[in-house]
């Protein structure tokens, strides 16, 4: 008999994330809707040895904020479906800036395969990726993949099947300087018996990011709801007051300085090349 596991597909818009999809599952697909909203389900099967493997589509998205449909649509299969792994996505070419969907993807201490795609647009640029090195950085495994080509077909299908039965949780962990202190006392207020479905510092750190999602599951599962809350904005108050930035913004900053120092620890290409110019150009816009 077969073992089974239910795996989730994520990556941010124009990633090339339906061509891995669909060089993973070919025809055996279905397609469907969430329930209670239209946003398209899309899942497909392949095996492995003795394990079927449900991959599930996600829709593509820049975060796992609830700030629009698609990402409240993936952020709840992720937290409420249970996937034994997520298997995130990126466009090489575009490394520096996708990785800020695999920092939060690994915040949520999901177990998670990063595929870089469309290594031969990279290669066009001259670009090559250290995949060994970006894969201890991120503390999770790393394979490449020209899905348009089929290419790291075997790679990326065999590397979900030993995942999904480790199922090892990640020890990755953004820093977040003066905002660590909230972040534990914080945490320290979610009793693991009301929130056991989610990980409390990811909890802890989307409350200080004033987050909808987050504050309606404390809202729903915590007794005491007003008052864990209501801490948050105190905390959340005296930090934009000592350092003249709200929550959002300085961690969202501590994510984009460490996707650069990755980057540029992982990432090799010649000076004004088309890789340098994107990501210098996306250096000053997020500057």
């Amino acid at each position: 008999m077969k073992r089974k596991a239910l795996v989730a597909l994520a990556g941010q818009p124009n990633c090339g994330k339906s061509t891995v999809f669909n060089m993973l599952t070919g025809a055996r697909q279905h397609v469907a809707n969430y329930p209670g909203v239209t946003v398209e389900k899309k899942s497909g099967f392949f095996s492995v040895d003795e394990t079927k493997i449900e991959l599930v589509d996600l829709p593509g998205t820049y975060s796992l904020s609830s700030y629009s449909l698609e990402e409240r649509v993936a952020r709840d299969f992720l937290i409420h479906d249970h996937p034994v792994l997520a298997v995130n996505v990126i466009e090489t070419p575009n490394l520096r800036r996708s990785l800020s969907l695999t920092f939060q993807l690994l915040e949520l201490e999901l177990p998670t395969l990063v595929v870089l795609n469309m290594m031969d647009m990279a290669e066009k640029r001259n670009m090559t990726v250290d995949v060994a090195k970006l894969s201890e950085l991120l503390g999770t495994p790393v394979v490449t993949s020209t899905a348009s080509r089929g290419t790291g077909k075997d790679e990326v299908a065999k590397t979900i099947r030993s995942m999904a039965e480790e199922a090892a949780v990640p020890a990755f962990r953004i820093y977040y300087g003066p905002l660590e202190d909230a972040i534990t006392r914080i945490e320290a207020q979610l009793p693991r018996e009301a929130f056991y479905f989610v990980p409390s510092r990811w909890l802890a750190i989307k409350l200080l990011e004033d987050d909808a999602g987050a504050i309606q599951i404390v809202r729903e599962n915590a007794p005491d709801a007003g008052r864990i809350l209501e801490m948050v904005r105190e905390l959340s108050d005296a930090f934009r007051k000592a350092h003249g930035e709200s929550p959002e913004s300085h961690m969202a900053a501590c994510r984009h300085a460490l996707a650069g120092e990755m980057a540029k620890a992982s990432v090799h290409a010649p000076k004004d090349s088309r890789y340098d110019l994107s990501d210098r150009i996306d250096a000053l816009v997020c500057h």
